[in-house]
């Protein structure tokens, strides 16, 4: 049987085939897999990119259905409109997805998270050389 360059470099120890290491695999898997999805958050910051209210429930919607566990829905201290958005979308009613809205390590941007009625709030701290 004729040996394929990736067989060779495992043999001389350049590469692994992690998929054959035993070693890597996890004692048992777990019960259950949790989704935490950024898609919505995301989606409305990316340039060019508009989601209506109803595109972004329908969306919501369909991660839900899907299982996800944690549907990050927005940042509120964005703006008004933002703040609004989240918060009618974090009481449309989901079937087992609970909501989240994004939010900085600031009082007012978790205080608009907690007006808006979300489960969870996922806190960002930006790293850089003013923020050191």
């Amino acid at each position: 049987m004729r040996k394929t360059i990736f067989k060779k470099l495992e043999a001389q120890g350049l590469i692994a085939n992690y998929n054959r290491l035993r070693k890597n695999l996890p004692p048992r898997l777990p019960e259950r897999v949790y989704i935490w999805d950024e898609t919505l958050r995301e989606g409305v910051e990316t340039p060019t990119v508009f989601l209506t209210y109803v595109e972004r429930v329908k969306l919501a919607k369909l991660l839900d259905e899907a299982g996800v566990s944690i549907i990050t829905v927005g940042f509120p201290a964005l703006s008004e409109e933002e703040k609004n958005a989240v918060k009618k979308i974090a009481n449309e009613g989901f079937q087992q997805a609970s909501i989240a809205a994004s939010a900085r390590a600031v009082k007012s941007d978790i205080e608009a998270c907690l007006d808006c009625g979300v489960k969870e709030i996922p806190i960002f701290t930006p790293f850089n050389g003013l923020n050191l």
